[in-house]
């Protein structure tokens, strides 16, 4: 976990995380440190920082989050429990729909939900797609196979 956490980070811990942190110490009969840091950690107690939790949460493998949700569940309908049924929201940088529709054996002019479908994305993998930049290496391609996607830009 510590190779994930820069040491440049500048995660401030606040007063509210510090007395959460301070009632750690004082139960498990470990010293207070003047002050609390990720990286390196100086105390048991910061792992309860949600950088950290976040970080342990990641290294999880499959069989043991289900554990944890189904011990612990979510509120019904909370907007974690949405986002994780569709995967996290992104923003693909840099794709080439011209090329993948090829790749695909799909019409070059077609619609891009038609490339986004189609992609091979194993299911862990996939993202809620929230736009993109479609680049083209072939501009002859690049007429109508975004036409009416305002969340996707263009580069030739």
């Amino acid at each position: 976990m510590q190779k994930l956490l820069d040491g440049k980070d500048n995660t401030e811990i606040s007063e509210t995380q510090k007395e959460a942190m301070d009632g750690i110490c004082n139960f498990l009969n470990v010293r207070v440190p003047e002050t609390y840091q990720l990286v390196p950690p100086n105390s048991p107690a910061v792992l309860v920082h949600w950088k950290a939790l976040v970080l342990i949460a990641a290294s999880l493998q499959e069989d043991e989050r289900k554990y944890w949700i189904e011990t612990f569940g979510s509120p019904e309908g909370s907007a974690v429990e949405a986002a994780l049924a569709v995967g996290p929201e992104a923003v693909d940088s840099h794709f080439h729909p011209d090329r993948l529709a090829r790749r695909l054996g799909l019409r070059t002019d077609g619609p891009v939900e038609d490339i986004l479908e189609r992609g091979p994305v194993a299911k862990e993998e996939r993202v809620s797609l929230k736009g993109g930049v479609a680049v083209y290496c072939d501009p002859v391609f690049h007429s109508d196979i975004l036409s009416g996607h305002g969340k996707f830009s263009r580069n030739i």
